[in-house]
């Protein structure tokens, strides 16, 4: 099984009526392993005031910003 990238949204903790929130990829082979990454990810460059809002499993044959096929 071959890994797959998913996207991860974080958001504050005080994110009631404000915009605050990050969008960054993880490489997995399962959603669970992605949430891990992701968590990990958070815990070491973006504190305790961030959590996961959403993951999204990014479909490896998308067209990609700039590739024309």
């Amino acid at each position: 099984m071959n890994e797959s990238e998913w996207s991860v949204i974080a958001v504050t903790a005080l994110d009631i009526g404000c915009d605050c929130k990050k969008e960054f990829q993880v490489r997995s082979k399962s959603l669970r392993g992605a949430a891990v990454k992701a968590e990990n990810k958070i815990k070491k460059e973006m504190g305790d005031s961030w959590q996961i809002r959403s993951i999204w499993w990014l479909d490896s044959n998308r067209s990609k910003v700039g590739n024309s096929k």
